[in-house]
């Protein structure tokens, strides 16, 4: 793999990836659009012409005062202010050195795991590009997908390429690899630390690549998807109780809720208010649930594009992501769950239902 290292210990495993290597770099991301490490570049570099100007404005003010005691004052004013806008031009230095040259270090150790951006390994030259992300709490790991498939408003499809990533769920928090990394990674690239992770955590990966099947519908009761087998993400908002011959689960749905109670004959589906899209009490017998079907299996797999306003001649397109669906078939009809889960809360939620009713998960 181009310059990228990896070091494993029975407690540690630390990936470092190649830095920018480029101040041109930084500067073409001033002049393209402002990001956050360009934008803390700009402003030191205003605030540093600010304290150069005002500085001289005060020493020839003072220049032009005869009474030498008033001249002497201004010079030792002067002197503290070099020496103020000498400590921010070292720190921008630095700034420079850390964003331009410094590689990214992913380390996972007995606890979390940690971004960072370093110099040459100098730990007074680097800096933290997030909070931790607590091992305890990591429920899956997710290999994207190099394409996805877009639906406008049209029902019109097409596809967008995007560069490979390795995605970590802290629970329903998602982070992405890609976001934290200089250059974008090869495919086998990404592969190879996405094994090397999974082996370290222990955990499986779930890989957005096997989606791109086709099914004929009246096959679609045929084929069982086996899911991981993950706990409850940490930070849901999903109440689910479940007992021997009981089950009732209650999801969110904006400042309201859809609400599923289940019992040995019949199943209830009702949401709280009127004006929410989801089915209001519906009610079906239980022994009629045929499988869950899943929509929209993969994270953003299906998107709404439509063109929005016009700037300067050009249309500019908007891409809306889309959490995944769940629903319970019956032999006759559909009932959609809840909305806005996160792919790990559609995962274990999946699997809570399909065991409990006994039935298959299926994709569409």
């Amino acid at each position: 793999m181009r310059n990228i290292f990896i070091t494993k210990s029975a407690e540690t495993l630390e990936i470092v990836f190649p830095a920018k290597g480029s101040i041109g770099i930084e500067i073409l991301d001033l002049l393209g659009g402002i990001k956050s490490d360009s934008f803390i570049l700009l402003l030191l570099f205003n605030i540093h012409m600010f304290m150069l100007s005002l500085g001289l404005m005060i020493f020839e003010s003072a220049s032009l005062i005869i009474n030498s005691y008033y001249f002497n004052f201004s010079s030792d004013y002067f002197f503290v202010w070099i020496i103020l806008d000498s400590i921010l031009c070292i720190w921008s230095l630095r700034w420079i050195i850390i964003c331009s040259f410094g590689t990214i270090h992913l380390r996972i150790h007995n606890q979390s795991i940690t971004f960072s951006q370093k110099f040459l390994g100098i730990q007074a030259l680097s800096r933290s590009l997030s909070s931790p992300i607590f091992r305890k709490n990591i429920c899956m790991l997710v290999s994207t997908a190099v394409s996805y498939k877009l639906i406008n408003l049209k029902n019109q499809e097409e596809y967008k390429k995007e560069p490979p990533s390795l995605i970590i769920w802290e629970g329903i928090q998602k982070h992405d690899l890609r976001k934290y990394l200089n250059k974008d990674l090869t495919l086998i690239e990404r592969d190879r630390i996405a094994q090397e992770i999974s082996n370290f955590l222990g955990i499986a990966i779930t890989s957005e690549n096997l989606s791109g099947i086709t099914i004929p519908l009246d096959k679609l009761s045929d084929i069982k998807v086996e899911l991981p087998r993950i706990p409850k993400p940490i930070g849901s908002d999903i109440l689910f109780t479940k007992k021997k011959d009981t089950l009732e689960v209650i999801i969110p749905c904006l400042s309201n809720f859809s609400k599923l109670e289940i019992n040995q004959r019949d199943f209830y589906l009702n949401c709280s208010a009127s004006n929410c899209q989801y089915a209001k009490g519906l009610q079906d017998n239980r022994h009629h649930i045929l499988n869950l079907l899943s929509i929209n299996k993969i994270y953003k797999q299906f998107s709404y594009k439509h063109k929005g306003g016009r700037y300067k001649g050009q249309i500019s397109t908007k891409i809306k992501e889309l959490s995944p669906d769940l629903f319970i078939c019956t032999q006759h009809n559909r009932y959609r769950l809840g909305s806005r889960l996160t792919l790990p809360e559609h995962y274990w939620l999946a699997q809570e239902l399909s065991e409990f009713l006994n039935v298959p998960i299926i994709w569409e």
